[in-house]
């Protein structure tokens, strides 16, 4: 009896010994925490956090305005032909609504697509009332080449005023001769500009980069410092733009007949189109960056609004509080540290404000 008696009061107090080393653990990384803030605070390596958070505070994300298209085609609901925005048509007609001959089919990268087949030549598809451009303008548009697309006048105003054209030799492609180029010409204030990009390069700058049977994300823009940009796939590269003559566009430009495509056999757009947008201003990079992601999402156009970047702030001074510092701190006001602890260690840690939870939580006491 003696014996159980014995061995009942050893595990006793070796549970209350155990016990205690872990209150003393516990009460001694308290303590080296303490000191070790007091240390820091004494020292004035700790600003006000006020100021110093300030040094690494971004402002809200800016917007500006919206750049609304003229129209937006995207080849969807019953008149496949009809504008999103606004009431413009593509037509077989310049001033009528008649559906062209292009096939609209499922399976593009947002939806329905255009196809304008080689073996079923396409007519001139013309866009009705006219671009309205008369200064500043894009034209933006998902493509994919198919088998034909060689030298291809893509789109025009019948006035000769834009001009955009992918030409590639039929017979020399493979060969990379000199007449694989992306052309761009404009004319402003009388003043003609022939805008080439060499395609016999690598990446973007090769026709075998935009024939991958891949669809492609394409913004041509003229702005009105006479700036012209010809962005690919989310990308303005080195070479795809120029700094052409400043001037307005004729004033036949706006209300000319613009078409896409053209009438002569081998010259035709040969590839599918969708998402075409035109606008009456040059769409900075950010928007047509915007863009391009929507297309990897397989989604349609899902702003028109250009994001700016993030911008970091200015510094600002902070309001001096308490609760940024340990108890007990003694806090100079007209300066941006603290002097001092006033209180002991384990007063601080009388002092800390208990665990707040959110309303609801799941979490153990």
């Amino acid at each position: 009896m003696r014996i159980v008696y014995a061995r009942i009061l050893l595990v006793e107090f070796i549970r209350k010994e155990v016990n205690m080393k872990k209150i003393l653990a516990v009460v001694f990384c308290a303590l080296s925490i303490v000191l070790l803030v007091t240390v820091v605070q004494k020292s004035g390596i700790i600003k006000n956090p006020g100021s110093q958070l300030a040094q690494v505070a971004y402002s809200p994300i800016p917007q500006s305005s919206p750049i609304n298209p003229i129209a937006y085609f995207r080849f969807e609901g019953a008149d496949t032909n009809a504008s999103s925005v606004g009431s413009k048509q593509l037509s077989l007609s310049a001033s009528a609504d008649s559906m062209p001959n292009f096939i609209v089919t499922p399976g593009g990268p947002v939806g329905k697509f255009a196809r304008l087949p080689h073996e079923n030549a396409t007519q001139i598809i013309y866009l009705t009332g006219g671009t309205g451009f008369t200064n500043e303008f894009s034209i933006e548009f998902m493509m994919k080449p198919q088998r034909g697309f060689v030298s291809t006048e893509f789109f025009r105003t019948n006035d000769a005023a834009i001009d955009i054209r992918f030409n590639v030799s039929p017979s020399r492609g493979s060969t990379l001769t000199s007449s694989n180029y992306i052309q761009f010409k404009t004319t402003t204030g009388g003043t003609s500009n022939d805008f080439r990009v060499d395609m016999n390069g690598a990446n973007q700058r090769s026709w075998s980069n935009l024939a991958d049977g891949n669809w492609h994300h394409f913004v041509f823009t003229r702005k009105a410092n006479g700036t012209k940009e010809i962005w690919v796939d989310g990308t303005l590269p080195a070479g795809f733009s120029t700094s052409g003559p400043t001037g307005t566009l004729p004033s036949t430009t706006a209300t000319s007949p613009a078409f896409f495509n053209t009438s002569t056999q081998y010259r035709k757009i040969t590839a599918d189109l969708d998402e075409i947008s035109l606008y009456t201003t040059a769409i900075p990079g950010n928007l047509v960056k915007q863009h391009y992601s929507d297309m990897i999402a397989g989604l349609p156009y899902q702003s028109w609004t250009p994001v700016s970047s993030v911008v970091q702030g200015g510094s600002t001074t902070g309001v001096l509080s308490a609760t940024d510092y340990a108890p007990g701190a003694s806090l100079d006001m007209n300066l941006d540290y603290t002097t001092g602890i006033t209180d002991k260690p384990l007063v601080q840690l009388q002092k800390y404000a208990l665990p707040r939870y959110k309303a609801g939580h799941t979490l153990r006491p």
